[in-house]
């Protein structure tokens, strides 16, 4: 999952197809808070990067490598490569309902822009981080 690269030091494996989130100025706790949050959204229906591992010691969680465009260049193409407004349309779509699932579980999403999610290649599956606030 490409996150925000400006808060986090990220690294992607393309042997193991897997992001690496450093999050080595955070404590244990909010380490934790994070793998919480983006299982509990997972189990609220809202579609997330599998949480592969979480290393303490290193401060890193790996996710699952999710290949597509962030929301925000499908977004910014609009108009430019042809996307109509039935697709945009879609999108905003998704992004209300996954805000609703997160929102009705009692989580609140810390970071939430159009950079922080994904289209799925081949499909118009919606993909976002959950970072707790």
């Amino acid at each position: 999952m490409r996150l925000d690269l400006e808060k986090k030091n990220i690294a992607f494996s393309p042997m193991l197809k897997a992001w690496f989130c450093c999050f080595s100025c955070f404590t244990d706790v909010v380490l934790e808070q994070e793998a919480r949050c983006v299982t509990k959204a997972r189990k609220l229906g809202v579609c997330t990067p599998v949480l592969y591992a979480v290393d303490t010691v290193l401060h890193t969680l790996t996710f699952e490598y999710v290949e597509g465009p962030s929301v925000k260049d499908v977004f910014l193409e609009f108009g430019s490569s042809g996307l109509g407004e039935d697709r945009l349309d879609n999108i905003a779509t998704q992004i209300g309902h996954a805000i609703g699932k997160l929102h009705d579980g009692g989580l609140v999403h810390g970071d939430l822009t159009t950079s922080n999610m994904l289209l799925k290649n081949g499909t118009n599956e919606l993909v976002s981080s959950c970072m707790p606030s």
